[in-house]
C-alpha cells in the first residue's frame, strides 16, 4: 500500500482547505503546513522543492510505524551517538548486539570484521521486533526514522 492510499481520506479533506502539506518527522502523517516547522517535515530538501518531494512521498510504501518504549527511544539515539548503527539479536534469542558495522549472520551469531559490538544484556527485555530469524540485521537510523513512541507499560 502506498502513502497516498493510506492517507487518502486525509489528504482529500486537507486538499479542500487548499492549503500546502507537510510530512511531520514525529508521526510520518500528512499535517497542513501552517504553523509547522520546516525542519520537523520529511518533504525538506536542499535539492527539490516541497512540493517534488510530496509527489515522491505519497508513492512511496507505506511502513507502518514501530513501537517503541521511551528506554528504547532513549537507547537506540545513545547507540547511534556511540556509532554504533545495527542491530541484531543472538541464536539463544536472549541478547541483543548493537554494531558498528553491518554484521553477517553465521551459524552461531552475527559477527563484524571490525569486531567492535556491545551486547545489551541489561535490555534484553527491550526491541521485542529484533529476532534471531531476522536474514538481515536492524539500522538503528532506519527504526528511528520509523518510529512512534508509546508511554511504558
Amino acid at each position: 500500500m502506498k502513502n497516498f492510499e493510506k492517507w487518502e481520506k486525509e489528504l482529500l479533506e486537507m486538499a479542500k482547505t487548499n492549503d500546502n502539506l507537510c510530512i511531520s518527522k514525529k508521526d510520518n502523517k500528512p499535517h497542513k503546513c501552517v504553523g509547522m516547522n520546516c525542519s520537523d517535515c520529511l518533504l525538506k530538501s536542499d535539492t527539490a522543492p516541497c512540493r517534488n518531494m510530496l509527489v515522491q512521498w505519497l508513492y512511496e510504501e507505506y511502513k507502518e510505524p514501530i513501537k517503541l518504549s521511551r528506554l528504547e527511544f532513549e537507547l537506540l539515539k545513545r547507540l547511534k551517538g556511540e556509532k554504533l548503527e545495527y542491530l541484531a539479536r543472538d541464536k539463544c534469542k536472549v541478547y541483543v548486539h548493537a554494531y558498528d558495522t553491518k554484521p553477517q549472520k553465521g551459524n552461531l551469531g552475527w559477527y563484524t570484521e571490525s569486531r567492535d559490538c556491545c551486547c545489551l544484556s541489561l535490555f534484553s527485555n527491550c526491541f521485542k521486533l529484533i529476532k534471531w530469524e531476522d536474514k538481515e540485521p536492524y539500522k538503528v537510523q532506519d527504526i528511528l526514522d520509523n518510529c512512534e513512541v508509546v508511554d511504558d507499560e
